[in-house]
């Protein structure tokens, strides 16, 4: 019995062979994220499965065992998947986010239309994305779970708001003919989901959410979805027009994580703390001790006055508060979790109330 890896473009496939048999595997994704103002390396995991005849034999816990401690020994910080429910908790994979709906009937979007703007719209081509990729980093530089993309390998959108569904791509130009936004919808013929837009210029969003109502009907949709952040310009937009905001929070299955090298990912997420404070005055720290099933990690954050505390949680709640996922106030109260000395203000400055989300685009 053996695991073997191969590269494969930007995946790395593992497959349990038992007697040269390939009996169960999974494919990682190399990926860089952000967890507030720092980045980490991730391994996006996908596509578990075993063979058939081979189901129930252990094989896949070995291979998702394995893969966690080939991913800390590759210098990775964190996992990520998007899972079936009640499965991947056995591997300490824990719910941590949560999907966005916003609607707007089409009919009250509509009053859009008469406003001038000196925006055009043209379709996408390839080239656009040397444009689109350094806005769309630098739009969601903070926003947890948002994958910092890389030029090198993001070379086309492979999917729309679902993995079925097609993207659409159309770009907006300022009067002048340059780049100004671009947003992602799907090719569905009688649906209007848009699932990613950006611009420079927040005026160019009225030209988008404009085109946007006018494919609504032209497909004579009655209703426009954003798969979008809550607190998205797009979104905040749409308030004076009426519309229905849905938040979904699933406690098992759908996008889940877990930490993979304890010192590290806190280490990074400390550094990206202290260097945001660098131009402050503050000379003394806060030191605190992080204790879960996976270790205890010494953390210092730059404060105004100097503490000390101790925080014990369990590991797969303290990665649900890192991507807040859950609130840091709720998770005081949970069981499992004791709070001592200033570890509540430690709590308060690490993990900062955020709208974490990864575009659909990305889900892999």
């Amino acid at each position: 019995m053996e695991i073997v890896s191969e590269e494969k473009g930007k995946w790395l496939r593992r497959t349990l062979l038992v007697d040269g048999e390939a009996v169960s595997w999974l494919n990682i994704r190399k990926l860089h994220v952000h967890f507030g103002q720092a980045v980490v390396r991730v391994g996006g995991i996908a596509g578990v499965g075993t063979a058939h005849q081979h189901r129930m034999k252990g094989y896949s816990r070995i291979v998702m065992e394995d893969t966690s401690s080939f991913l800390q020994k590759g210098g990775y910080d964190v996992a990520l998947l998007f899972g079936i429910e009640h499965f991947y908790e056995k591997f300490d994979y824990a719910a941590c986010g949560f999907e966005v709906r916003a609607r707007v009937r089409t009919r009250d979007a509509e009053r859009v239309l008469g406003a001038d703007t000196p925006f055009n719209v043209r379709p996408f081509t390839s080239g656009d994305l040397e444009a689109i990729i350094p806005l769309f980093n630098r739009n969601n530089a903070r926003r947890t779970l948002s994958v910092a993309r890389d030029p090198e390998t993001f070379r086309r959108y492979p999917h729309g708001s679902a993995f079925k569904h097609r993207p659409e791509i159309f770009v907006v130009e300022d009067g002048r003919g340059a780049f100004a936004g671009y947003a992602v919808t799907d090719a569905l013929p009688a649906s209007t989901i848009v699932c990613e837009a950006e611009t420079g210029d927040p005026e160019a969003l009225r030209a988008i959410l404009a085109e946007l109502v006018r494919t609504a009907i032209e497909r004579r949709d009655g209703e426009i979805v954003f798969a979008l952040p809550g607190d998205h310009l797009l979104v905040a937009m749409l308030r004076p027009l009426g519309c229905v905001v849905e938040r979904t929070y699933r406690t098992t299955g759908g996008v889940m994580g877990r930490i993979i090298s304890q010192d590290a990912f806190l280490g990074a997420l400390a550094d990206a703390y202290s260097a945001g404070r660098a131009s402050s005055v503050e000379s003394t720290s806060l030191d605190v001790e992080v204790e879960t099933d996976l270790g205890v990690t010494k953390v210092s954050l730059p404060a105004a006055e100097a503490g000390t505390g101790r925080l014990k949680i369990p590991a797969a709640t303290l990665f649900q508060v890192l991507t807040g996922f859950r609130d840091p106030r709720e998770v005081a109260l949970s069981d499992g979790v004791e709070i001592s000395g200033d570890a509540a203000a430690f709590m308060e400055l690490l993990f900062p109330e955020n709208e974490p989300y990864m575009f659909s685009p990305d889900h892999f």
